[in-house]
């Protein structure tokens, strides 16, 4: 099951950007422009990137518009000439497709001559990692949908996108009339394609790769599928590869170490207290004969290799991760991936750790033949299932994965590093937003996508810019009720003054870029908020605010304090999604609790990793207890559909308090330490909502910002000006401190 690359490689930024006109318009023209809002912003792209250092530039700085990145490349060295250019704001536009007919009839072709019914295509690789490489994007490739969870389900006369609630409305906007769009519930149990297939499939055969679906699903399926007397059938290749021409290669970039002064452990007693795991685990099955116990475990997941053994890559865009399998026995550790990618230094240090590599592709044969030696080999159930598929059921043990555990709880160098880092990425945050409020306050047109390319300036502004962790998030109106939006370059909205701007950036901010992952999301507004829009911010923040405080027993879970994050917003009859419903003339605004937007209130986060990171989670369902040194993302959201969005976002870390209590004692309780260093505007609040408790909280924290910033913004008066109007008395005066 080895994969052979493409004839030959294609960018997914297909669309050029003509750089013609060069003549700066009069009042008419412009005000002639302005009235097309995609012919204006098209000139403005135009104009900008042959006159770029004086747009947007008064300081004579350079072009914003310069190629001062590649889409997908993290700097490998720390020093002060990285051997490869950040990776910022992906500047080009993605391929876009406007009609499926083709590709699904040559699927279909395929299908009718395998005799296969259906045929799934997951958004996956053969990691089931979230993001996925462009080489594996294969979803979008069939379907035209860009979103980062979603299964496409092709039958002989029907095509059906399954997608939770988080990208609902991007997925109508982008599938052609080929596509049914199925709503799924963000925790699966509406409308699952697993439902689907098990009520559609009686009597059939159905195909996936089973190197893109984890264990735990293909199991699930072929229990289903036998219900109803149908087969899962797995083609000896990808049905999708076979059509798709000039499907692009892997990465070719190298490796690198991620040092020891940002990760806190060596990659050598990492391994070890991933083989004492082993051991432990395989002294609980007694007497049982040596070949019958536990001797060893595979990783899959990227991320869990790159921490195990404190290597970085860049194989998939906006995360450091490189493509590998890494098997872990009791006396020896061999990891698979393409050697050409190994520098003699990152050999010997490998050579160093006993750690013996193969080439990526051999993984299958090397499983198929039991390879490791005596004994069960330990994977998850989040493995992908041609893993449990080579080894055969007898030789494997399904388990719960110990370096998820260990990695998700942050050391002190770690959380030193983060907490660092945060800083940094707050006077980012803060020369951006100060620069931004003061061209709108001017009067200059500004779109979504102008706005992340001068962030992208100031963050290159630092010493060796690692990159981008995702997508800088740039939302205006009714494209912040998207979760996920993300503006193009050729069509994004204009900022305007009436309605919610909402901006959500993950990155590795400078300098050095690797001691952190930050994610902080921020609304504002840069006019007069409406009674509804202040309402629904108001609700959004007094939910931030409730689950920063929150004081809780060890072993409470993240699902058990999801509710206070959504609390208020229910007592004023909110949810996350409020979709308009239409009688004739009338427009009746309705909460559809059947199909409101769900995404997880807060969520882990990596230490120079992927944006994402589990077990511990802030969602309804989460059972993972939260402990001391676990990050999680506070990001309760409103999403109203064709209106607005509303996002705050905060980096907290689990950490023990001491509570007295009534008997003059004190008992050990958890609660949270704030990282993040972005103040809250206040233009939005409705002041009456909140309690003294909240009031003060907000007075704090921008306070406690403007201390820790102000330092930083010495040569910024812009923006030490804006971080003070944070603390002005007549902004303060209307929260009423």
């Amino acid at each position: 099951m080895t994969e052979t690359p493409s004839e030959s490689a294609i960018t997914l930024s297909s669309h050029s950007v003509s750089t013609e006109a060069s003549s700066i318009p009069n009042d008419a023209q412009a005000s002639k422009l302005r009235k097309n809002k995609k012919k204006w912003f098209n000139w403005k792209v135009n104009w900008f990137k042959k006159n770029s250092k004086k747009y947007l530039d008064e300081e004579g700085e350079g072009s914003i518009f310069a190629p001062s990145s590649r889409n997908g490349s993290f700097s490998s060295r720390a020093d002060k000439s990285p051997d490869r250019p950040a990776q910022t704001q992906v500047e080009q536009q993605e391929e876009t497709i406007s009609d499926t007919s083709a590709r699904l009839k040559a699927l279909r072709d395929l299908m009718i001559a395998d005799k296969i019914n259906f045929y799934i295509v997951p958004n996956q690789d053969a990691h089931i990692s979230e993001f996925v490489a462009p080489k594996d994007q294969r979803l979008k490739w069939i379907s035209g949908f860009t979103g980062s969870s979603g299964v496409a389900v092709i039958s002989e006369d029907e095509a059906t996108l399954f997608t939770d609630s988080r990208y609902w409305i991007q997925a109508s906007r982008q599938l052609d009339s080929n596509w049914k769009l199925q709503r799924v519930s963000l925790d699966g149990d509406q409308n699952d394609w697993l439902d689907y297939i098990q009520r559609c499939s009686k009597d059939s055969r159905i195909a996936i790769d089973p190197r893109h679906v984890s264990h735990r699903i293909a199991v699930d399926l072929r229990e289903r599928l036998r219900a109803c007397n149908s087969k899962l059938i797995f083609p000896e290749h990808n049905m999708i590869d076979a059509i798709w021409r000039g499907r692009p290669y892997r990465s070719k970039e190298m490796i690198f170490i991620h040092p020891l002064q940002f990760t806190g452990v060596s990659a050598s007693d990492k391994l070890n207290l991933v083989k004492d795991w082993i051991r432990n685990y395989s002294s609980n099955f007694g007497q049982l004969k040596e070949e019958e116990k536990p001797a060893a475990t595979l990783l899959t997941s990227l991320a869990e290799i790159a921490w195990t053994l404190n290597l970085r890559g860049n194989d998939i865009p906006f995360n450091p991760l490189f493509y590998s399998f890494l098997l872990i026995t009791l006396h020896g550790t061999t990891l698979f991936m393409e050697k050409a990618k190994l520098t003699d230094d990152i050999s010997q240090y490998l050579t160093d750790l006993d750690v013996k590599t193969e080439e990526y592709d051999d993984i299958w044969n090397f499983l198929r033949h039991k390879k490791w030696g005596d004994g069960k080999v330990l994977i998850s159930q989040n493995s992908p299932y041609v893993v449990s598929l080579l080894i055969s059921s007898s030789r494997y043990i399904i388990a719960p994965s110990i370096v998820e555990d260990l990695k998700a709880i942050k050391n002190e160098v770690e959380l030193r590093g983060l907490e660092q880092a945060y800083v940094r990425d707050g006077a980012v945050y803060v020369r951006w937003l100060a620069w931004l409020e003061e061209k709108i306050r001017k009067g200059s047109t500004l779109t979504e996508y102008e706005a992340t390319v001068r962030l992208s300036k100031f963050q290159n502004q630092g010493q060796n810019f690692v990159g981008l962790a995702y997508k800088i998030r740039s939302a205006y109106g009714s494209n912040a009720a998207m979760p996920f939006y993300s503006p193009p370059l050729s069509d994004s909205s204009i900022i305007e003054r009436k309605k919610p701007y909402l901006m959500h950036v993950i990155h590795f901010p400078p300098p050095p870029g690797y001691d952190g992952t930050c994610s902080t999301a921020r609304t504002t507004h840069f006019g007069q908020p409406t009674n509804e829009q202040r309402d629904a911010f108001t609700r959004t923040l007094q939910g931030h605010i409730a689950i920063d405080t929150a004081i809780f027993p060890e072993g409470t879970t993240g699902g058990q304090l999801d509710v206070l994050a959504k609390r208020e917003l229910w007592a004023g009859g909110l949810n996350y999604l409020v979709r308009p419903i239409h009688y004739g003339q009338l427009s009746i605004l309705k909460i559809k609790r059947s199909r409101h937007i769900k995404h997880a209130t807060g969520y882990g986060i990596g230490s120079f990793l992927s944006v994402h990171e589990g077990p511990q989670e802030i969602a309804v369902g989460n059972n993972t207890p939260l402990k001391p040194g676990h990050v999680i993302i506070n990001q309760p959201g409103y999403y109203r559909e064709d209106d607005f969005g509303i996002r705050i976002g905060s980096a907290l870390v689990v950490a023990r308090v001491q509570i007295p209590n009534p008997s003059g004692g004190s008992g050990t309780w958890l609660g949270f330490r704030r990282l993040t260093r972005v103040p809250i505007q206040t233009r939005m609040i409705q002041p009456g909502l909140l309690s003294e408790k909240e009031k003060n909280w907000i007075k704090d924290h921008n306070l406690n910002c403007f201390k820790v910033l102000a330092p930083l913004l010495k040569d910024d008066k812009q923006a030490l000006i804006w971080l003070r109007g944070q603390l002005d008395p007549g902004l303060t005066r209307e929260l009423g401190l």
